[in-house]
């Protein structure tokens, strides 16, 4: 792997952002328009990152076919946690992406503020560099103040959730932002406790559990949460011991979730009951690291603004790193 980030797009607003990533990753920035030559470029070169446009349907299957005729899609050279697809489009009009081997992460252009996008999403990038990502200070900025809870009993979840709307609105949020980061740490803590716990045939132990019921988490069914901000942007790690998620029936989830007007678990899907759609639609960015069988981090952040309207619309990406 050498230290480029290659991106495959001939629009501006992508050349401006790559170009920030790049520099705030220690990378030298390689462009080129055509997927023909980006996969020839992969295939010779294995860059660092990989960011490319995929702004429709057609372009994509194009990029699609040129790496598997000249790399190959499930190729070293192609690690999904290092592609970085980009779209104007939301994930509802990009869905084609979520059952590909190349989806790892999805970004939402910023064109009003590509600079500012790329400074933010440049930690997530270098994430994706990372052999084993772990802990919510990597995804905020160094000045952040990271305190870690562990929640000791199930019915502990609705108070954690009180404590982050508190939180929120002591870092200055507004009640209606808090209100949607509250909705959305209730959702990933309740994935944690209920829907990740499988046996050893993958079956969820807690499948048929009333979500209203108590019980101990330890041992394995210890879930821990880290909160932090870093004076522009909240973020919550929820943890757990199973990293149950498969990826291709998670991206089958969010591609299915995202269309309805309400969350819903889906007990059929280990891992997976974790409010995606409604996170994102939100506001919110979303890290999602597995460490297959041991380990998953579930994490949302979400940007202060000054109004409403701001939070809603703010920059947005997806990602999901999986490791064996």
């Amino acid at each position: 792997m050498n230290k480029t980030l290659l991106l495959i797009s001939s629009l501006p607003s992508d050349q401006v952002f790559a170009a920030e990533v790049a520099k705030d990753c220690g990378l030298a920035l390689q462009t080129v328009s055509s997927p023909s030559i980006g996969a020839e470029m992969i295939d010779r070169e294995s860059p660092a990152l990989i960011f490319c446009d995929i702004s429709d349907e057609q372009h994509f299957a194009e990029l699609e076919r040129e790496i598997q005729e000249k790399v190959g899609l499930f190729s070293d050279k192609v690690d999904p946690n290092r592609v970085h697809l980009m779209s104007t489009e939301d994930i509802e009009e990009s869905s084609f992406i979520l059952e590909s081997p190349l989806f790892g992460n999805f970004i939402i252009r910023d064109i009003h503020d590509p600079v500012g996008a790329a400074h933010s999403y440049a930690r997530i990038a270098k994430g994706s560099l990372q052999e084993r990502p772990v802990g919510l200070a990597q995804w905020l900025r160094p000045n952040a103040k990271i305190q870690t809870i562990q929640l000791k009993q199930s019915n502990h979840k609705q108070d954690a959730v009180e404590a982050v709307r508190n939180y929120v609105l002591a870092a200055q949020f507004n009640q209606r932002m808090a209100s949607l980061i509250a909705n959305a740490v209730d959702e990933i803590l309740m994935n944690a406790i209920f829907d990740a716990p499988v046996d050893e045939l993958g079956k969820q132990r807690m499948s048929s559990t009333p979500r209203t019921a108590g019980f101990a988490l330890e041992g394995q069914q210890t879930v821990e949460i880290q909160v932090g901000f870093d004076g522009e942007r909240f973020g919550l790690t929820a943890i757990d011991q199973f990293g149950s998620v498969e990826k291709s029936r998670l991206t089958k989830h969010v591609a299915k979730v995202y269309r309805e007007d309400e969350y819903k678990v889906r007990s059929t899907t280990a891992g997976a009951g974790i409010g995606l759609s409604r996170v994102f639609r939100d506001g919110g960015t979303f890290v999602y690291v597995v460490e297959q069988g041991k380990r998953t981090e579930a994490t949302i952040l979400f940007k202060r603004t000054s109004s409403f309207r701001e939070f809603k619309e703010q920059f947005r990406s997806f990602s999901v790193l999986f490791y064996v």
